[in-house]
């Protein structure tokens, strides 16, 4: 769960490039990068202790690049991708407001977009795609005109898209994968997609499976549906004797086949009974 991790104002002023993941020998390592009082450049792993130089690998903007020594100073980024995240996202990580890069895909988080991340000033790929977000796109990051890449895909996101800013360039693969989210680049049109609101991905689920039929408006009309029928089949019947006569008809003949029916039945299980008796 990303909720427990401390996003504090301090240690966002200590930690020049966020906590991402460093390739070494094959494999991925934690690393943090500190920036202290002197010119000298130092790096740490997460207990604090001292690392020899590495590259870093970082995919941003969809594609992979390498980072290494002073370069590194000027890469601002935060990468928890490809992990088992939970709960919603921290609006906290918006306190790095130097951050370029944030990459929080293949996970499993839920809840809104964070309007916080209109601090994200400098920002310029967003990728949050093949996670369980709700809810609208904030109209708010349409602010944020560094972003050059924004990739929300494969969420459960609803509503019309921002077409605002930098936002009108992004194309349909940012937003695949999100079934109530309408207008420009999808071929969704919000006039004509009903447009769900859900407080929780469970609502979402089941306004998917059981459709978008409002329960008061269903109410309501089968209520006056019912109630004119009711006033108008006596007002035919009175008005034309034959169908009033073919109604009478049709009524006893019900009877009659109902009152058969439960006869037969009654002598069926009679005599079923009697021969069990018998036995």
């Amino acid at each position: 769960c990303l909720g427990p991790i401390n996003f504090s104002s301090e240690y966002a002023n200590k930690v020049t490039s966020t906590p991402g993941m460093f390739m070494s020998d094959g494999e991925w390592s934690p690393w943090y990068y500190v920036r202290p009082v002197h010119t000298a450049f130092y790096q740490y792993d997460l207990e604090g202790e001292p690392l020899p130089a590495h590259t870093v690998g970082i995919i941003t903007k969809k594609r992979f690049d390498s980072y290494k020594g002073y370069a590194l100073l000027e890469m601002v980024g935060l990468d928890f991708s490809c992990n088992q995240f939970s709960g919603e996202i921290p609006p906290e990580i918006a306190i790095f407001q130097d951050m370029l890069v944030l990459n929080l895909s293949n996970n499993k988080l839920t809840g809104h977009i964070p309007t916080s991340f209109l601090s994200l000033t400098k920002i310029e790929s967003m990728d949050l795609s093949y996670n369980n977000l709700i809810g609208s796109i904030p109209e708010e990051l349409t602010q944020l005109n560094s972003l050059e890449v924004f990739n929300v895909s494969y969420n459960d996101l609803s509503g019309a898209i921002p077409n605002t800013n930098q936002f009108g360039a992004f194309d349909e693969s940012s937003y695949y994968g999100n079934n109530l989210l309408c207008g420009l680049p999808l071929s969704n049109n919000c006039s004509t997609t009903i447009n769900v609101n859900c407080s929780t991905t469970k609502s979402c689920t089941k306004a998917k499976e059981g459709g978008f039929i409002d329960g008061e408006t269903f109410y309501i009309s089968s209520g006056v549906s019912y109630i004119t029928v009711l006033l108008v089949l006596p007002v035919v019947l009175f008005i034309n004797p034959q169908w009033r006569q073919g109604w009478f008809h049709y009524v006893e003949l019900v009877i009659t086949t109902c009152e058969s029916l439960f006869i037969t039945c009654y002598y069926f299980v009679q005599d079923g009974f009697r021969k069990l008796s018998n036995c």
